[in-house]
């Protein structure tokens, strides 16, 4: 668990910090009746994953010969929340931020909220709740339980169940399970009103309205902790929880409502709306949200907590917001100065950006599921909205002391009083390499000239589109990117009209080759990349068939006379005639890729195959005209075709067997040669920064040698008609039916968001870059551990934060990484694991005597 503790001092910063917030939340007298708390309201929310359980004393009912409870479900457990957070001094600022109805589902066994409102002058008559809930409540008010609704007598762990729902509840009248609600309703329009009172009995349970012990406020910031347990399963529910779902369902578990008033007049600071005037909050870094966004004014403003080793980059965010737009806001930030010690880093290495809305149209309201800030700026506007996120992001010099940093960020705007929010920063004794394509993780992403031409409406290869194309590769070296692909034939899959290398053919019949863009990109692209795989796409995709070689494929052509360009088809391949095509082309690029310096490490292939395969006439054809090149495969399964070497592949299981289960070594080369990468196979608007964090290792987890198949900037341009699957946008990709993929088309369309003047960072940038670091951490420590370089206890440590993080990708993956899966994530302390494995990483460097 992440249960940051501060000190004295800290508190009493964040506390002063906290005046300017609270200042602007002013404390007004609330009536009697008036919400104080609501269910609608911010709440710091916890959420414990296990197995549905069916007691003894209910299974018996069906079954009397049953000797144990039924559990199933998935067998997936998250840790359940620490014993002391009900308590009011409880450090939950590591809990995401949510606002109900909490809707749960019933593999959750707990819902933990906390929430907070400041009292000036305590009512004497106390405050009221009242709460419609599913399954149980228990209701703390400042550590001491206040409420216990349908829960057994005595003590409570986060595994105890609430009581039952009845048995008619899920069956009719005459014993049968009652079925989903459309079969229902036909049922009960044909006249069995019967199911009418038996189905309302599923109905959320109530509780009336209490008086809370005014006791037990107290002056300034008070906690109300809430906790929905979830109800014991009947026999009758294994029913409807099987894969195929024959009866009816509900959830067992869940919060609709919740109030706690004001039971006379009280003079408090209510925690249920936007509070009037200019805010400072702090915000979680993959958590995405939009304008509706406000801040707890009865949280302190907290430092910029971050954690990291050198060569590294590390962000942290804190939000502004106001009720009417902010104008001249400005943030800047101080060195970071070594507590104790003689470290520096200048404030050149502290970058300070802007959250940015997705612009307007198919980006907007796909991205993450809503209209959020998803992009990073530069600048803000001259006047914003009334959010703004602020990021705060630090590269940690290869020669920075390990210790503890300190500075500060400064946010000053039009008629706002400056307010300061601490930075600290732990450097840790261990380095990453200096350029991320030296990372052990394979990271493969493509871009698209044509999708940033479209976009910014610039014509393509002019000085205005390279500008832009450079900042997409920027945004790829981050992620320290090591894949290029090249369309030598029209109309691939990669949504090209035109091939790279136009042919411009001669008097005599034989052609010259036009390289200007080719060898512009490529420069370009060994500029920004480490490279590791070219693939030249001469090779068009075909739905679940071979293509054979008489497949129709052409070239750009450029009439010599004219200058004109169009599509010249070439030749059957395998044919005398396509190798006297090909092998002058082939020559001529080879030569080039020797003026580019492109060495024997780069991996040569030919694409694009797909799970049927390259015809073997299409083989025989490039065997003969560039002997030395091998074929790339994206398709859905990992492939045994000898004459494939770099193979990506989408059939990614949903989720990673348990720590200390049998896997692929991802450390163990190939016998084959091949070179095998994930494509996380979720579509782009479900896959939360908080899982594209974590895809690096987890490729590592499934024995590969990293991912890739995913895209920088495919964005829904004017002409994209991709597929469109589960309501993503379309793309480029795959958009011409004679090369569509269908189904393989990469599910991450466009890492970054396009900004004023090109591609710009992401959440989801910023998140995969310190997801990269993290598993090139872990690589160090497993490979330790393989090598057999450490033993001992120090082993032992390492196997055990291994395992921990093994479980950490299996819970925040869960059914291929949905939403809900990375709540379970954040309850597991995402910061925490960090910090510890950069440690471990940092022993086990002292151990072997390296840096």
């Amino acid at each position: 668990m992440y249960r940051a503790r501060r000190s004295a001092a800290v508190v009493f910063a964040a506390g002063f910090l906290a005046f300017s917030v609270w200042a602007s939340a002013a404390v007004t007298a609330v009536e009697p009746g008036s919400d104080v708390l609501n269910v609608k309201g911010y709440w710091r929310a916890f959420v414990m994953r296990s197995a549905c359980v069916v007691p003894l004393e209910l299974l018996k009912e069906t079954m009397p010969q049953a000797a144990a409870p039924k559990k199933f479900g998935q067998d997936i457990e998250t840790s359940p929340p620490p014993a002391e957070w009900t308590r009011s001094d409880f450090d939950d600022s590591w809990w995401p931020r949510s606002r109900g109805p909490f809707r749960s589902i019933d593999n959750r066994a707990i819902l933990c909220l906390r929430a907070r409102f400041t009292v000036t002058d305590p009512p004497k008559a106390g405050m009221a709740l009242t709460a419609e809930y599913t399954g149980g409540l228990v209701v703390y008010l400042n550590g001491t339980e206040v409420v216990r609704r349908h829960m057994p007598q005595g003590r409570i762990t986060a595994r105890t169940l609430a009581a039952a729902y009845p048995r008619e509840a899920y069956v009719d009248a005459a014993g049968k399970i009652i079925p989903r609600a459309r079969d229902a309703n036909r049922r009960i329009g044909k006249g069995e009103k019967d199911l009418v009172k038996r189905i309302r009995k599923r109905d959320p349970r109530v509780l009336a309205p209490m008086k809370l012990p005014a006791r037990l406020l107290r002056r300034g910031v008070n906690v109300l902790a809430v906790a929905v347990h979830r109800s014991a399963f009947r026999r009758e529910a294994l029913d409807w929880t099987k894969r195929k779902r024959r009866g009816a369902a509900w959830p067992h578990i869940g919060l609709k409502s919740l109030r706690l008033t004001a039971g006379a007049p009280a003079t408090v600071v209510p925690n249920v709306s936007r509070p009037k005037g200019f805010q400072v909050w702090n915000a979680n870094i993959h958590k995405l949200f939009g304008v509706g966004e406000y801040g707890d004014p009865n949280e302190p403003v907290r430092p910029i907590r971050l954690v990291g080793v050198r060569n590294g980059f590390y962000s942290g965010q804190v939000v502004v917001g106001s009720p009417a737009p902010i104008e001249g806001l400005k943030a800047t930030v101080t060195d970071l100065k070594q507590a104790g010690g003689e470290g520096d880093i200048p404030a050149s290495n502290v970058r300070v950006r802007y959250g940015a809305l997705s612009p307007p149209g198919e980006l907007q309201g796909r991205y993450a599921c809503g209209k959020n800030f998803t992009s990073l700026a530069a600048k803000p506007g001259a006047k914003t909205g009334a959010v703004q996120p602020v990021w705060v992001t630090v590269n940690i010099p290869r020669n920075a002391p390990a210790g503890n940093y300190k500075g500060a960020l400064t946010l000053t705007a039009n008629a706002v009083s400056q307010t300061t929010v601490p930075i600290e920063l732990e450097v840790i004794d261990w380095a990453l390499p200096a350029d991320p394509g030296d990372y052990r993780a394979f990271i493969g992403i493509c871009q698209s000239p044509e999708s940033v031409a479209i976009w910014y409406d610039v014509p393509m290869w002019s000085e205005k589109h390279w500008a832009l194309i450079e900042n997409s590769f920027k945004l790829m070296s981050y992620l320290g990117n090591r894949f290029i692909a090249i369309p030598l034939v029209t109309r691939t899959q990669y949504g090209n009209d035109q091939s790279m290398i136009p042919w411009i053919k001669q008097k005599d019949g034989s052609y010259k080759y036009d390289f200007t863009a080719y060898d512009r990109f490529m420069k370009l692209a060994t500029r920004y990349f480490k490279i590791k795989v070219i693939s030249y796409q001469v090779y068009l995709s075909a739905g679940w068939t071979t293509p054979g070689p008489e497949k129709p494929t052409f070239v750009t052509s450029v009439d010599q006379s004219t200058g004109k360009s169009g599509p010249m088809k070439l030749a059957v391949y395998n044919t005398e005639e396509s190798k006297k095509q090909w092998k002058p082309f082939m020559a001529a690029l080879r030569e080039h890729n020797g003026k580019l310096k492109i060495g024997k490490d780069v991996m040569i292939t030919l694409g694009n195959s797909q799970d049927c395969g390259v015809h073997r006439d299409v083989i025989a054809h490039f065997k003969e005209v560039w002997p030395e090149a091998v074929w790339h495969y994206g398709a859905h399964d990992r492939t045994g075709m000898r004459y494939v070497k770099f193979v990506e592949y989408m059939y990614v299981p949903a989720s990673i067997g348990p720590p200390g289960s049998a896997r692929r070594r991802w450390w163990d080369d190939d016998r084959h040669g091949r070179l095998v990468v994930m494509s996380q196979r979720t579509p782009d608007h479900w896959q939360t920064p908080l899982i594209i964090r974590t895809m690096a290792e987890r490729s590592m987890l499934l024995g590969d040698k990293g991912a890739s198949r995913m895209c920088i900037d495919y964005w829904p341009v004017k002409g994209a008609s991709g597929p469109t699957f589960w309501s993503q946008p379309p793309s480029l990709y795959s958009r011409w039916y004679a090369s569509s993929c269908g189904q393989r088309t990469p599910y991450i369309r466009f890492l970054s968001m396009p900004g004023k003047d090109g591609a710009v960072s992401s959440i989801k940038v910023e998140a995969m870059r310190e997801g990269i670091q993290e598993a090139e951490a872990r690589a160090f420590v497993e490979l330790a551990l393989v090598q057999k370089k450490i033993a001992g206890e120090l082993a032992d440590r390492c196997r055990n934060l291994l395992d921990r993080r093994w479980q950490f990708c299996r819970i925040a993956h869960l059914r291929h990484g949905m939403p809900a899966a990375a709540r379970y994530a954040y309850g597991e302390g995402w910061k925490k694991r960090s910090a510890d494995l950069y440690r471990l990483a940092g022993e086990v460097a002292k151990k072997l005597g390296t840096k």
